[in-house]
């Protein structure tokens, strides 16, 4: 128990150590100070601290001559106001694109990623389909839609002169469109070959 009080009593000095190190000397807001461009709660803090430290406002001194000097030199104005610097923050970060966050974007991408495998295989299978020669072209049998039309009716009996088999056989088949067989990939026919030799002849 002594141990954890140590420790945080230990931590609570150097945390005041630092924060009152911080409070000490205001120089990192000096010239934003002598300029004029920092809200009036911190402009406060720096005049209260310029108010009881001697180095610290001579540093103020110092950076309201330089900005006299500046403003001589360059022939121009002090610089803007503080709100007038907030207004165009305003203004510049109000035209920013946001990005694509939070709850929104939870629910957009898994639609965008479902979408894109729904019309990829899509647009594969359309390709691959456009690939295969169309039914009566040159090359192919024209008695294909024929088969299909017929394939395609329901068959209100399985045999007989109303099914689908019967109108199959009786349809006519075109003179012209003869099916050319496939082409027959297997190695060229093998000769047979004698199982015993020849007879002698006499």
């Amino acid at each position: 128990m002594r141990r954890c009080t140590a420790f945080w009593r230990s931590t609570a000095r150097r945390c005041l150590k630092e924060r009152s190190a911080m409070n000490r000397h205001v120089t990192h807001l000096l010239s934003a100070y002598a300029e004029g461009q920092l809200r009036p709660r911190r402009a406060a803090r720096v005049y209260r601290h310029v108010s009881r430290c001697p180095a610290c406002r001579e540093k103020l001194a110092r950076h309201e001559r330089l900005a006299a000097d500046l403003r001589l030199t360059l022939g121009q104005s002090a610089g803007p106001d503080a709100a007038q610097v907030e207004a165009w923050w305003r203004v510049i970060q109000g035209k920013q694109a946001r990005p694509l966050s939070g709850p929104v974007a939870a629910a957009v991408l898994p639609v965008l990623l479902s979408l894109l495998l729904l019309v990829l295989p899509v647009t594969l299978g359309l390709n691959g389909w456009q690939a295969h020669p169309s039914p009566g072209a040159e090359g192919t049998p024209a008695v294909l839609p024929v088969v299909a039309a017929a394939l395609l009716d329901p068959p209100q009996e399985t045999y007989g002169e109303g099914s689908a088999v019967a109108r199959l056989i009786a349809s006519p088949v075109p003179t012209d469109a003869v099916a050319t067989p496939a082409p027959d990939h297997a190695s060229p026919p093998v000769e047979p070959v004698p199982s015993a030799p020849p007879a002698p002849q006499e």
